[in-house]
């Protein structure tokens, strides 16, 4: 038996490895076929420059840069504030740490949940008005898991604004937040899929790394915003919290209620916005398509350049 440290270096050693091994021995980017129509290397990709502008010109792109961007930005605030927030309501220091790494473990669960169930049914939508059910069902019917978890995230995050503000209700702050970690991480794989299909044939790194960099800037806004209204606790709260000993600075001890609503009501906009203001066009898919139909020959070899020239 190794002692911790020897043996925690041997592991991150033998990580370090492996990766040294890829980076130096595998030299192949691409598959010899390529494995849709999609990543054919007759499509002409844009320069990074050219890919950026592309994004940013996009008002679906917007929407989902700023919808799907803000739910990250949010989880990541809700991360940061989670310990204080349950510690000054007496919960014990292994409760809080535990929160946390539930609300980490169950998004992870989500996210390969909702990656399996995407890439089987092909369902990336729920909500489909009733005016135009109809109308081009197959592509509407796309994203369906990420707006319905989009909304089952709001439900969890109003319900842990509202706990989180009760002492002894584990079960309850237990259920929001693994529902929350789930629902949320559940739209973060499917949501970066919309994003290439949004911005084809920009590079897949550029519009997923996009996105990435706006959660990322809108986390820290978010962070600093709830930081901001933080409120004084009453004597109850100093005389039940667990976040400093007794005898230390009870100054520093602060109360979180305004915060976690202003932090589930931007949850609930960024829902409404994302519900009401996203419908993507799949140009990724209807090249895929057409490119299908020629091969079969349904479609004129012409109509691929034309759909070329059209993305």
């Amino acid at each position: 038996m190794c002692d911790a440290i020897k043996c925690r270096t041997g592991l991150c050693g033998g990580l370090s490895a492996v990766t040294v091994f890829f980076a130096l021995f595998v030299t192949r980017s691409k598959p010899p076929t390529p494995v849709a129509a999609s990543r054919d290397s007759e499509i002409e990709v844009p320069p990074f420059w050219e890919g950026v502008k592309t994004c940013f010109r996009s008002k679906t792109y917007w929407v989902l840069a700023i919808c799907l961007g803000g739910g990250v930005g949010l989880f990541n605030a809700l991360y940061n504030n989670l310990q204080p927030s349950l510690c000054v309501m007496g919960y014990s220091p292994s409760f809080d740490g535990g929160m946390g790494t539930l609300l980490i473990m169950s998004g992870l669960v989500g996210a390969a949940i909702s990656g399996l169930y995407v890439d089987k049914t092909g369902e990336f939508e729920k909500v489909v008005l009733f005016a135009n059910a109809y109308r081009r069902l197959d592509d509407r019917r796309r994203i369906v898991t990420m707006k319905i978890s989009f909304l089952l995230a709001g439900i969890a995050a109003c319900s842990l604004a509202i706990s989180i503000n009760y002492e002894g209700m584990e079960g309850w702050v237990v259920a929001s937040i693994f529902l929350f970690g789930a629902f949320g991480f559940a739209i973060y794989p499917i949501g970066l899929e919309m994003g290439v299909e949004a911005t084809f044939p920009v590079a897949e790194a550029t519009s997923t790394g996009l996105i990435i960099m706006i959660g990322q800037i809108q986390g820290v806004v978010y962070v600093i915003l709830t930081n901001v209204f933080v409120g004084k606790p009453d004597p109850h709260q100093l005389a039940i919290q667990t976040c400093v000993d007794k005898n230390s600075n009870l100054k520093t001890v602060v109360t979180w209620s305004v915060p976690f609503l202003i932090w589930a009501g931007c949850v609930c906009l960024l829902i409404i916005l994302f519900v009401i203001l996203f419908w993507p066009k799949y140009k990724r898919r209807e090249y895929e398509a057409n490119r299908t139909k020629t091969e079969n020959g349904i479609v004129l070899p012409e109509a691929i350049e034309q759909e070329k020239t059209r993305l």
